[in-house]
Order: structure tokens, then sequence, then C-alpha cells
């Protein structure tokens, strides 16, 4: 009878352990996917910030916004933009006004401080490689046509390699609308 108590005792005690392991990694499991969502969320919303300012950049210059992120990768390593400063109150007549205009190479006005971050402008962090979807074109609102831009990226490549049960996969982090003149991203 003891040797059937002392089995039973041991099973009993393995799979108390194996519970309680099973336990703690199921508390674990979103304690880690959580910590990890938020720097990659970060990491791609910092991206699609940099993006959106390339973007208006172009726009300013071209009147109207790149589809292409290689494309506009070139524009900030080789083009410039022109600064306009006034000097001086337009409102005060007895101040004279003075207007210069300054060109500035694109790359020195967003990259001033790390070069290295442009070469992957188009690429999402944390993915492995993969590509933000860059979209350009018009739309009409109120009988005007607008000029509208769109950049995403969706989750699962965002948070590729983690547990796709906490998160939509088809679920997508963007800046701009084709359907909208914004260029706010859903994130805000």
């Amino acid at each position: 009878m003891s040797a059937i108590r002392l089995v039973l005792n041991l099973l009993l005690v393995a799979a108390v352990a194996f519970l309680g392991i099973k336990l703690v990694n199921d508390i674990k499991g979103p304690i880690q996917y959580e910590s990890a969502r938020k720097v990659r969320y970060n990491d791609t919303v910092e991206k699609l910030k940099e993006i959106r300012t390339a973007q208006i950049m172009y726009k300013r210059k071209y009147d109207e916004y790149m589809g292409d992120l290689d494309t506009l990768k070139q524009f900030i390593m080789n083009d410039s933009v022109m600064i306009l400063r006034q000097i001086g109150d337009p409102n005060d007549s007895t101040v004279v006004v003075q207007k210069v205009e300054t060109w500035v190479p694109v790359i020195d006005s967003l990259y001033k401080s790390n070069r290295e971050t442009l070469k992957d402008l188009d690429i999402i962090p944390n993915s492995g490689g993969d590509k933000f979807s860059a979209q350009a074109g018009e739309t009409t609102k109120n009988k005007v046509k607008v000029k509208v831009f769109k950049v995403s990226a969706p989750l699962r490549s965002i948070y590729k390699g983690l547990e796709v049960k906490y998160f939509d996969p088809n679920e997508e982090i963007y800046v701009g609308s084709m359907t909208d003149a914004t260029t706010s991203g859903n994130w805000e």
C-alpha cells in the first residue's frame, strides 16, 4: 500500500509542478507581449512621423505627395528646400521688412544627428525587412481636388514573432489617408 501511495504522491507533485509552471507561463506571456508590443509600436510610430515630415517637405516643393518611398529617400538625400526667413514686422510701418530665402539640403534639415537611419526609412522596425506600404494621389473634398497620401504597416509585420492571439494581424498603423486631406496617424 505504501508503494502505491508513494507513486500517487509523486504523480500528484509532478502534476502540481506542471500546472504551476503552466500558470506562471500563462501569466508571463501577456506581460512579455505587452512590453515587446510597446517598443515595436513606438518604433513604428516614430518611423511614420519621419515619413510624414518628409512627405510634407516633398509636397511643399513639388505640390504633390510621393507614393514611392525609394523616391522619397532620393528626395531626402539629393534635394533641397527653400527656407524663407523674415526679418522685421510687416505690420509695423516704421520697420523695414527684409525677406531672406535660403536653400537647405533636405537631409540636413531632417537628419542632422543620424543619417544612417535614412537608409531604412522604408523598412518597418523589428519586422525582419518588411516594407511600409505607400500610396499617393488626389481626392475630391467639397468639390476641391486635394493631394493625399497614406503610408501603412500591418500589425503582422510590426509584431512579427509575437503571439498572434494577442492582436489582429490584419489591422494596421498608418499615417495619412487616401480619402481625407489629413497627415494625421491613427495613433494620434
